[in-house]
């Protein structure tokens, strides 16, 4: 696989003096400075966490289209396995980017149709939200309106006691990291993927276990993992054994199907 800035390394080579110009002006405006610090924007998506997703056969060809007509010869590095791990990156890191107040968010930065939409079987007129689209936000889905990549917030393991919480506290699209407990240098910062509460109102109400099944498939369908934070290992103390043999059945002990790309492994961010 090539890497993304080798990748623009050959198509500059590709280009005209005068086009090789321009790419350099977007670089700088939309690439180089899309995020602050020692990592670029290409090098964080190159550490992000993937799923194995397979692209709608329609899509490609238009995309690649679109990118012939902006920069000629930037098409052909847009293979289908490459494809297929940028959507396998959006649909394992995507935030959904929520309103208050019934306020509409303006989504002004990485505006993202939502892939995730494709990976439930179910209809979107009888299905919740959260078993529709898969994006990680601690309120539910039927909050949100609309899906963005954020990089650093990436990087956030889930856990059914985060340590920190996403907000939009401004009603726009700028992403606060909230710590939910007071942390000291080297705790992890971890998030919540869905909504880890349990539910009890008029309309619904949840016991422990239920709470801790709708919470765990909903991370196996969106995430593809079993969650083995702390929570849900003293919760497991009080199943009897043929609720773990259930839930185990559901949801096998241990599964992990996320990947990393090559070795690169994690950034270390403080």
């Amino acid at each position: 696989m090539i890497e993304t800035t080798k990748m623009v390394a050959k198509v500059q080579k590709t280009l005209s003096g005068e086009q090789q110009e321009e790419m350099r002006k977007t670089n700088q405006n939309d690439f180089t400075d899309a995020t602050s610090g020692d990592f670029l924007l290409a090098e964080h998506m190159e550490k992000l966490r993937y799923l194995d997703i397979k692209p709608n056969g329609r899509e490609l060809p238009l995309l690649a289209g679109v990118l012939e007509k902006t920069l000629p010869g930037l098409e052909q590095f847009v293979t289908r396995e490459r494809y297929s791990t940028l959507l396998g990156k959006i649909a394992y890191n995507a935030v959904g980017v929520g309103q208050r107040d019934d306020k509409v968010c303006s989504l002004v930065i990485l505006f993202l149709v939502t892939y995730c939409s494709s990976l439930s079987k179910q209809s979107k007129s009888t299905a919740r939200p959260e078993d529709v689209e898969r994006t990680r936000t601690p309120v539910g889905t039927q909050h949100q309106v609309g899906s963005a990549l954020y990089t650093l917030s990436s990087y956030a393991n889930h856990s059914c006691i985060p340590s920190a919480t996403l907000t939009f506290p401004h009603n726009t699209t700028e992403l606060h990291l909230i710590a939910t407990r007071n942390l000291k240098r080297g705790d992890e910062v971890t998030v919540a993927y869905v909504d880890v509460s349990q539910y009890d109102s008029e309309k619904e109400q949840e016991t422990v276990t239920e709470a801790r099944r709708r919470r765990r498939l909903e991370l196996d369908k969106g995430w593809r993992f079993a969650c083995a934070c702390i929570k849900c290992e003293e919760e497991e103390k009080g199943l009897s054994q043929e609720q773990r043999e259930e839930e185990r059945k559901e949801v096998p002990e241990g599964k992990d199907e996320s990947r990393v790309e090559g070795n690169s492994g994690f950034a270390d961010v403080e």
